[in-house]
């Protein structure tokens, strides 16, 4: 089976492809390494990263998997990776100055970080109020009763 694709042997096989390169480098097979320029395209794949197109669109229009794309841009000269995980946590302070200073929904949501769904979510939680219009602060509390 030499020259074949590791999936393929495990497929043929019926085991994962881990177990079988365990069984592979305990029997000693030399496999072989891995050459950036064996992927059709990188340097396409890695200018499309550079300049700015998504990773999931990368990886659709050039066939390759995440996991190779990032290998390639570790490995080009002069890209930088963009950060990745998680997004940042919104500031809710922020989105309800933004909005009490007179912004919109959308606006508000630009400046934090967020969507205009979770702006109004944040709002509604707080007491405010949607008019059909625009978003009215809480009512202010009155003297005890």
């Amino acid at each position: 089976m030499a020259g074949k694709p590791v999936r393929e042997i495990a497929r043929a096989h019926g085991c994962s492809v881990a177990v079988l390169y365990r069984e592979f480098r305990g029997a000693g097979v030399a496999l072989r390494g891995r050459d950036t320029q064996a992927v059709e395209g990188a340097n396409q794949i890695v200018g499309a990263y550079a300049r700015g197109l998504p990773m999931h669109e990368i990886c659709a229009r050039y066939k390759v998997a995440k996991s190779t794309e990032g290998r390639l841009v570790d490995e080009a000269e002069g890209v930088p990776r963009r950060p990745s995980g998680k997004p940042r946590r919104v500031q809710w302070d922020v989105v309800e100055a933004a909005v009490r200073g007179g912004m919109t929904a959308a606006e508000a949501a630009t400046v934090g970080g967020c969507s205009p769904r979770q702006v109004a979510r944040l709002l509604h939680r707080l007491g405010w109020a949607w008019d059909g219009r625009r978003w009215l602060p809480p009512a202010a509390v009155k003297g005890a009763h």
